[in-house]
């Protein structure tokens, strides 16, 4: 079995707390934790699952930091015309969950013009500002969805922070937005955090190259975007062919597909630091202090943490703890 990566890695984006990978919760946070993983930014995607995002960061105070928002994909349900009625005052309830947890941030949420059939962007846009409100009256940090809308979504955040944007931190999660994008997104105080996709598309990977070196995070995404190296010859989002497992060690759903988690951060940090042409520990270091900019966690954090995961005895993966914290 390789060696975990040194303590210090911070999983800027995941979703725990969603359906395939809940029943898993407890594994693979033991995972993360043996693989040199220590703390991970849980995104909520909407109302119907802040209440698991919390419990996730009750059961693991010193790996969850909490986020809540509503993604886009969400958007739909609540506002415009096919908003749920139980959605009523959801602003509300979101104010009343980062009050609850003075140290959560907003998210994800975000726009995505490749669901504007579905989810038209008037109804994407309003749900992103009042979200963008709360972030700015309460001093959070926001981790932001983007597709196919980046123009709009830095007119959007200008005109919520201002044109010397958001003290707190915006994380452009799963940075999928040109090059040439980054400068104006920087100068709005953006981060961005960069998946398994840099692995597998070219123009990722040329954003990951020019983003500045302190502006730089990464993620799993989990439970999507299963390192491609990690899944045989599948994409990163599909089953594997029935001839070729994924790696060992890679969980399945209960559907039999195989589930991204953040033990497999430190296979895109090792892809990184190649793509960067600099030692994977340097990047750990260089990661860590961007985290602590964005999401107020300390490399001292990432030590205390590792030092309990191995008093505790967590496993390399922690099968034996899973639990279903949705009960």
């Amino acid at each position: 079995m390789a060696a975990p990566a040194p303590p210090g890695l911070f999983d800027a984006h995941c979703h725990l707390q969603l359906p395939r990978l809940l029943p898993h919760a407890a594994g693979a946070v033991a995972a993360a934790r043996a693989a040199g993983v220590v703390r991970a930014a849980v995104c909520g995607c909407s109302r119907g699952d802040w209440g698991e995002v919390e419990k996730l960061a009750t059961a693991f105070p010193e790996f969850v930091a909490p986020q809540f928002g509503v993604h886009p994909w969400w958007a739909a349900e609540h506002e415009g015309p096919g908003a749920a009625a139980a959605a009523e005052g959801w602003v509300e309830r979101l104010e009343a969950f980062l009050r609850r947890h003075p140290s959560a941030g907003v998210g994800e949420c975000g726009l995505d013009k490749a669901k504007k059939k579905e989810i038209p962007m008037d109804v994407q846009v309003s749900v992103l500002r009042p979200q963008l409100e709360l972030a700015r009256e309460l001093a959070r940090p926001v981790s932001l969805h983007c597709v196919g809308a980046h123009g709009t979504l830095l007119e959007e955040l200008a005109r919520a922070f201002g044109p010397g944007g958001h003290g707190p931190g915006l994380v452009l999660h799963s940075y999928c937005g040109s090059a040439d994008m980054i400068v104006p997104f920087a100068r709005l105080n953006c981060f961005f955090s960069f998946s398994a996709s840099f692995l597998r598309v070219p123009k990722h990977a040329t954003a990951l190259r020019a983003a500045p070196r302190e502006r730089l995070l990464l993620e799993t995404d989990s439970p999507d975007q299963l390192p491609p190296g990690l899944c045989g010859v599948c994409g990163v989002d599909a089953p594997p062919p029935p001839e070729r497992e994924p790696a060992s060690g890679v969980r399945r759903d209960s559907g039999g597909e195989p589930l991204n988690e953040p033990a497999h951060l430190p296979v895109i940090a090792a892809g990184a630091a190649r793509e960067l042409g600099v030692p994977p520990r340097e990047l750990v270091s260089l990661t860590a202090a961007n985290t602590a900019r964005v999401f107020g966690w300390q490399r001292g954090d990432a030590e205390t943490a590792w030092q309990r995961a191995s008093e505790d005895g967590d496993t390399p993966d922690g099968r034996e703890q899973d639990l279903h914290l949705a009960s």
